[in-house]
């Protein structure tokens, strides 16, 4: 493709050869100046020849790009009327330590279940537990997904229920901590169950 120059029209003879230009026109634009030099070939500013470039012989396509990818496996999840949902599975040891075995029902992006963890932590050293984390919206945790959906956090104790909805002081859980490693530790009042209320 040439497109002359003012000097070229001055007569110099000179053409300035920018085939390369043409790429970034869009493809109606393309079409147009293609229908125009066929009806028009002797006064059209552009040539077409055999040497042409192929970008005014053919539809103008996008150079492919390639784009990284991966695999990300989520797993199956149980909402509220036995749906399949997406998010990621929070179960499994949030942190090891001696003493009792502390375990948090919660699901992904609860925000009073990170509140609970919190104080928890700030307590492994001082008064050692471990604390394991069961996330009620995996598939295979459909009985705690039943009794506890309407009340995370609720927090258990070597398997015995303890609390629900917060922890409202680090002496709170001190204290039942201290019951646990005594062997005094007896299950609270008011385990939550939403299978039950719904029947």
């Amino acid at each position: 493709v040439s497109l002359r120059s003012p000097a070229a029209s001055a007569g110099t003879g000179r053409a300035m050869r920018r085939p390369a230009a043409l790429c970034f026109l869009p493809l109606s634009t393309l079409s147009l100046l293609r229908a125009v030099s066929a009806s028009h070939p002797s006064s059209s500013p552009l040539a077409f020849s055999p040497s042409a470039s192929p970008l005014l012989r053919a539809p103008f396509r996008p150079p492919p790009f390639k784009c990284a990818t991966r695999s990300v496996h989520i797993p199956r999840r149980m909402e509220e009327g036995g749906t399949q949902g997406g998010g990621v599975s929070v179960t499994g040891p949030v942190y090891e330590g001696d003493g009792p075995k502390v375990t948090l029902y919660t699901k992904f992006e609860c925000s009073l279940c990170d509140k609970v963890k919190d104080v928890l932590m700030g307590l492994k050293d001082s008064h050692p537990h471990s604390l394991d984390a069961v996330d009620i919206t995996d598939e295979d945790k459909k009985e705690w997904w039943d009794r506890y959906k309407y009340d995370i956090p609720v927090l258990h104790i070597d398997g015995v229920y303890w609390t629900k909805h917060k922890l409202d002081s680090d002496e709170q859980a001190i204290a039942a901590i201290g019951e646990a490693v005594s062997g005094e530790f007896k299950e609270r009042r008011g385990q939550p169950n939403a299978a039950a209320m719904e029947k």
